[in-house]
This record gives C-alpha cells, structure tokens and sequence, in this order.
C-alpha cells in the first residue's frame, strides 16, 4: 500500500475501522455509500491492494472465492430467503481503482443504477474467471 496514490479503500481498512462490518485475513466488507439503490448494498475488498479486476491472475482464484464466499454470507444472514445481485466493474467503468464486489439484496430501486450501473456494468465472478482463463491461456501460446 506505500507508494501508490490514496486509495479510498486502503484508507478505510487502515484509519476508519469502525465502517468495516467484517474482517478476515484475507478480505473486508463495508456498506456502500448509496444505500438508496437496494435493501441492501455491501463492498467486499481484498484486504491486498489489487487496482481493479484487470490485475488477476490464476494466483487469485482463491481470493476470489472468499470474496463472494464472503458477500454472500453477509446478505443470506441479514436478508434471508432475499435475492441477490453480485458483481464487479471492470474497467474503463470502475469508480474506486481497488478492486471491490458488489453485493445487492434484490429488487434495485433507482430504474438508472438497476439498468446500467448495477445491471450491464456489473459483471458475475464467472465473467472475471473466464476472463482470467483466458488470458492465462494466452500467456501459455
């Protein structure tokens, strides 16, 4: 985390720990500042600054489990029986240059950010595999 620019995140986990609602050793959740969109819309961070999506490898399929291991704990124990949307942003759409998975608690109420911010822009942990897959593949030719 030394020597990059001020990443909002790093911040939260290393001088506002009171907005982190949970903590491993590996990655840490915070509510989403608009809560306005969703019952409920939470960020899973890897606690390692990784700038967004882009920068996986194989290295990180792990880490991406926990992630949404983690997302989808927190949503089932506070709205059970809910449905879910989860995803990434992956540049050039990404508002925070550290990587962060959404999760919502189902239906979004603003039509704008059901549609295109938390609809088309929000892509499934399998489109990030995939793509990593791929570029795996690539570097193998």
């Amino acid at each position: 985390m030394e020597n990059q620019p001020f990443c909002e995140f790093c911040d939260i986990f290393q001088n506002k720990k009171n907005l982190i609602i949970f903590k491993n050793d590996i990655v840490f959740a915070i509510e989403d500042i608009d809560l306005a969109s969703s019952q409920r819309h939470i960020l899973v961070c890897p606690i390692k600054h990784i700038e967004n999506s882009n920068n996986l490898t194989n290295k990180d399929l792990q880490l991406l489990d926990e992630i949404h291991k983690v997302c989808e704990l927190i949503l089932q124990k506070s709205h059970p029986g809910k449905e879910y949307k989860y995803g990434f942003h992956i540049p050039p759409h990404v508002s925070i240059d550290h990587l962060h998975y959404h999760g919502i608690v189902l239906p979004i109420r603003d039509q704008f950010f059901g549609l295109v911010k938390f609809g088309r822009l929000l892509y499934p942990m399998s489109h990030i595999k995939e793509i990593i897959s791929q570029q795996n593949a690539k570097k193998q030719e």
